[in-house]
């Protein structure tokens, strides 16, 4: 889900008003393309479109969260894209880690997955005496 802001008066520093229903709720897009035909309908020109922020937004019931939480494994937590190009690998203390690239905003970090003690496999057949 996408809303549309812009910052207030065009100032960069102010926060984001923006884009609203009838009602004055923030109108909420199924995705940025929608909300950009939705624009360029209203008159919105393309070259405007530098000043517009398009922010990934979860929504229900008439309200809007702007910082949807997305920690989980093969999630960007940027955009929420779920196709992660995964690269090495390592381990470091209690944790394991995988490299990864998001195509979908090009932000790149680690998953880390913690370790913990599941068993003890014996690979050899010894008897203790004592």
């Amino acid at each position: 889900m996408i809303v549309v802001g812009r910052p207030i008066n065009g100032i960069t520093l102010n926060p984001l008003e923006y884009v609203l229903d009838n009602d004055g709720n923030e109108m909420v897009f199924a995705d940025e393309e929608t909300a950009k035909a939705f624009l360029r309908e209203q008159g919105v020109a393309e070259d405007d479109f530098q000043w517009l922020v398009f922010e990934t937004v979860e929504a229900s019931k008439g309200e809007v969260n702007h910082n949807p939480p997305r920690q989980g494994a093969g999630t960007c937590p940027i955009c929420g894209n779920e196709e992660l190009e995964y690269g090495d690998s390592g381990i470091e203390d209690t944790g394991y880690y995988y490299r990864w690239d998001c195509p979908g905003c090009d932000s790149s970090g680690r998953e880390w997955h913690n370790l913990v003690f599941d068993e003890h496999i014996i690979d050899t057949d010894v008897s203790c005496e004592g």
